[in-house]
C-alpha cells in the first residue's frame, strides 16, 4: 500500500532557495549591525540631533549596544536557518512579519521600497513556513 507522506530525505524543491536567501540576508544584516554597533561603542561621545529646531541629547551607548545585540541575534538566526533549525525558522518568520508591519506603517514615506520589502518578506515567510524543512540536513 502506498503512503501519502513524503520521505524525509526527498530532494528539496526550488523553494529551498528562498530559505537560503533569507538566511544569507539575515547573516549579512547581522554582520552589518554588529560592525555598526562596534563603531558606535568605540566612540562613546554623546551626540546631539536636531529635532523640530531644538537639540536633543542622544545616548549612543544604548544605540550601539542595541545594534550589537540585534546583529548577534540576526546572525545566529541566519546561521540557524542554514542548518535547518526549527527555532531559527520561527524567529525568522516573526522578524519577517514585523518587517511587513513596519513597511506597511512606513508605506507613505517610501511606497516603492516598502512594496518591494513586503513582497520579499511574504515570499520568505511562505518559503520558511511551507518549505523550511527542506533545508534540514539531518
Amino acid at each position: 500500500m502506498a503512503t501519502l507522506v513524503p520521505h524525509p530525505r526527498q530532494r528539496p524543491t526550488a523553494w529551498v532557495g528562498w530559505v537560503y536567501f533569507a538566511a544569507f540576508l539575515l547573516v549579512l544584516t547581522g554582520v552589518v549591525h554588529i560592525v555598526n554597533g562596534l563603531f558606535v561603542l568605540a566612540r562613546p561621545v554623546g551626540a546631539r540631533v536636531a529635532a523640530d529646531g531644538r537639540w536633543v541629547p542622544v545616548d549612543l551607548y544604548g544605540v550601539g549596544l542595541g545594534f550589537l545585540l540585534l546583529g548577534v541575534v540576526l546572525t545566529a538566526v541566519g546561521l540557524g536557518l542554514f542548518g535547518g533549525r526549527l527555532w531559527a525558522r520561527v524567529v525568522a518568520v516573526v522578524l519577517a512579519v514585523v518587517s511587513v508591519l513596519a513597511n506597511v506603517v512606513l508605506f507613505a514615506a517610501s511606497p516603492l521600497w516598502s512594496m518591494v520589502a513586503i513582497v520579499v518578506d511574504v515570499l520568505v515567510v511562505y518559503a520558511l513556513v511551507m518549505h523550511g524543512r527542506e533545508a534540514w540536513r539531518g
